[in-house]
């Protein structure tokens, strides 16, 4: 048993890596620089001498791999600096006061289908309704009680999903302390 949940554990851990690994592979591969898209949503024109000390300051002109390694670093302590959207707060702080929600609505969620999916199966269990049209009915009301714990896992897997994206922007730009 030992083995088994180590085994789980280290697929666990070497999964994130390739993902974390491709993806900021992958954000490295699109054209343009952190700051260009920054630009262009406001509209300005970042300045070459700005770009090149900004790069500087969040170590982006550093090797991808030293980023990476970097990133890595810094998501194993947890420090992911601060928010852009909300330079005064840190991308944690933001974490800690939205995954209440997420966590919350998952457990309600949970809750309601194993209440409603249980009682539903033991009652057409009880009734032995298979081959008649309450039976079908009842596997219906099943089904619909599972299918709305997969929505709302739908729900609180994208957070987790837009949440971890954020996370993983934020390694663009590492925490100033990081990069001394």
């Amino acid at each position: 048993m030992l083995n088994y949940t180590l085994l789980r554990i280290a697929g666990l851990l070497g999964t994130l890596l390739i993902v974390s690994a491709l993806t900021f592979g992958l954000m490295h591969a699109v054209p343009g620089g952190p700051f260009d898209a920054r630009a262009l949503e406001k509209q300005q024109i970042v300045p070459e001498n700005i770009k090149r000390q900004l790069n500087e300051k969040y170590g982006l002109d550093k090797p991808v791999w030293q980023q990476y390694a970097l990133f890595v670093r810094n998501a194993v302590f947890l420090d992911f600096g601060y928010s852009m959207a909300y330079p005064s707060r840190t991308v944690i702080e933001i974490f800690k006061q939205q995954w209440s929600y997420s966590l919350q609505l998952g457990l309600l969620t949970f809750i309601f289908s194993i209440i409603v999916g249980v009682g539903l199966g033991i009652a057409s269990a009880i009734k032995k309704f298979k081959n008649s049209l309450s039976g079908a009915a009842e596997t219906v009301r099943i089904l619909t009680g599972l299918g709305l714990q997969t929505i709302a896992s739908f729900i609180v897997f994208r957070t987790i999903k837009r949440l971890s994206a954020a996370l993983f922007f934020r390694a663009l730009f590492p925490s100033p302390r990081a990069c001394s």
